[in-house]
This record gives structure tokens, sequence and C-alpha cells, in this order.
């Protein structure tokens, strides 16, 4: 056991600490220290990986150009779904020094956001969080609308205001809809 446990950790390329690892990773501006949301489709391709997360991320996307290993699988996902990660987490497509443009959006957020907070142990026990999860989660047309509004309310808060509160809700109402999809799949 303790073979396979060491084996996950050394399979990575990168490791995404904060959401700043990631935004300088993929090309994005900092808004915020603890929080991000990338509008994919106005970046430059990025290079494939395999990334230890250190923070949470929950990526509505628009392709399907990679084959996700997740932990020691595979993740299933689609076109117009959603791919969530959490710390410790080890998933991505190993670096060939390939590059590909992705489509969709991403939120990523430290964890130390919802430090301290009653959410905290809410966002713990979000089960399209956990690694059993193979399979993104499949949304409709209008749920992913909604969700590409929410991300572009949370874009712009981030970009203007920065009100901490609104922020925090934002993020919660996102992970709202996240966890009625799960239950609805599952």
């Amino acid at each position: 056991m303790a073979n396979f446990a060491s084996d996950m950790t050394t399979h990575y390329d990168i490791e995404v600490k904060t959401v700043h690892d990631y935004n300088i990773f993929v090309g994005a501006e900092d808004s915020h220290v603890q929080v991000s949301v990338i509008h994919y489709d106005e970046l430059a391709p990025i290079r494939h990986s395999r990334t230890l997360w250190g923070v949470y991320g929950v990526f509505l996307l628009d392709d399907d150009a990679e084959q996700l290993s997740y932990g020691s699988g595979k993740y299933d996902y689609s076109v117009g779904s959603i791919v969530c990660v959490s710390p410790s987490q080890i998933g991505g497509v190993p670096n060939d020094g390939s590059t590909f443009q992705r489509r969709g959006w991403a939120l990523l957020f430290s964890p130390e956001l919802f430090h301290g907070t009653n959410y905290e142990k809410q966002l713990l026990r979000m089960e399209f969080f956990h690694y059993h999860v193979n399979k993104a989660l499949a949304i409709t047309m209008q749920e992913q609308k909604d969700c590409e509004t929410l991300l572009r309310i949370l874009y712009g808060e981030l970009a203007e205001a920065k009100r901490e509160n609104v922020i925090r809700k934002l993020i919660e109402l996102i992970l709202a809809y996240c966890s009625s999809f799960f239950n609805r799949q599952y």
C-alpha cells in the first residue's frame, strides 16, 4: 500500500498550490488572491499536464479534447459538463509537450476562503469533489447558460468590487447548483 501512495504522489507534471499558480500556468490574470474565474476561450492554447491540486476547481467544459486521468483511473466527461477537483487530487493528461485549446470556464478557489466558516464543513462533504466520482456532472444547455451567467457575475465581482461576502455567496450558489446536478445524476 505504501508503494501505491508513493507512486500516486510522484506522477504529476505540475503542482497547483494556489490559484495564482494555475493562472500563471494557463496565462490568466490574477484578480483575487484566493479566487480565479477563467474564460478559456480568451486564452492561448495550454500545455497538457497531470496536476496535483492544492485548490478547489470547478470546470465548465465546452470541449472534450483530452482523455483525462483522475487518481489512478480515467475521468468520463463530455462537452457541456462540469468537472470538479479538490485539494490533494491528481488529474489531467501527462505532459507530452503538446498544447490544446481548452474551451469553457474554470472557477478555482483556495480552501482558505472558507476556513473557519460554517460552510467549510459543508464543502468537505460535497460528494462531487471526491475521487470515487469519476464521471463529470451532466447538465442541460439551460443549466450551462445559468452557470456561465453566475461565473460572469463572479468574474465581474473579482475585477471590480471584490466584496468578500458576495464572492463567497456566489461560489456557494455555484456549488449549490453542482450539488443539485450531482443529486439528480447519482
